[in-house]
């Protein structure tokens, strides 16, 4: 049954009018209109009807699905009042799930913030140490550099022994443990047959020097007597 028919039975204008005095009267404050002051014209009407009467088709078709399920030949109202129930518990369903969501994405960027925090926090008190430790004093940039290359290197332990963290078939120089210096290498005395640093000349035991460091140059203290056997003469 179309609007066109229903009207005869019902004059809807009268209808409509009664409806929005009642929300009117309800929604007084928002609207602030008196239910004497509505007026609808005649396209406000016109779409109302239109959709009015897609609501009327959408109802019918799944009452008729409701009436076929209980293999009726009738539509009753209980097939009617069956859909809307469904169409209720589907509106509230969603609504739930929605909220649900809200709650989740709003706990996710309250946890977000709080690990965000966090690591400020964290990041605050490493500085503080770093700047702070020994008594106060600030580490000087050359010595901040140094206390990261250490950190940097997993061999080096205090009282100057490291171990080798090279195999044979890895390049890079051998880090020392005294002076901390990455760049250089470690040889193997001519003369005296030690094992010495490059660059600060400390003893380095024979399991920490690499394959193709064992034949080197004389040692500074090697050569500076080389130097002096040589001017004596």
């Amino acid at each position: 049954m179309s609007t066109d028919e229903l009207i005869p039975r019902a004059p809807f204008v009268r209808v409509v009018k009664d409806i929005s005095q009642d929300v009117l009267k309800d929604k007084d404050a928002l609207f602030k209109l008196k239910p004497d002051q509505v007026r609808w014209s005649k396209e406000a009407i016109d779409a109302l009807k239109a959709t009015i009467e897609d609501d009327l088709t959408n109802v019918f078709k799944q009452a008729v699905k409701c009436q076929l399920h209980a293999k009726r030949t009738t539509l009753m109202p209980s097939d009617m009042k069956l859909y809307m129930n469904i169409a209720e518990s589907q509106k509230n369903f969603y609504e739930n799930v929605s909220h649900d969501h809200v709650k989740l994405a709003s706990a996710r960027k309250e946890i977000k913030t709080k690990n965000k925090k966090a690591s400020k926090d964290v990041d605050s008190d490493e500085e503080t140490v770093r700047t702070q430790g020994g008594g106060g004093a600030a580490i000087q940039p050359n010595q901040e550099k140094n206390v990261k290359n250490k950190d940097a290197n997993p061999g080096n332990k205090q009282g100057g022994s490291i171990k080798n963290p090279y195999k044979a078939d890895q390049s890079g120089w051998l880090p020392c443990g005294e002076c901390n210096n990455l760049v250089g290498g470690a040889f193997k005395c001519i003369r005296c047959e030690k094992n010495m640093h490059k660059d600060c000349g400390r003893i380095i035991p024979e399991s920490e020097m690499r394959p193709g460091e064992k034949n080197g140059r004389m040692c500074t203290p090697c050569s500076n007597e080389s130097m002096d056997l040589t001017a004596d003469e």
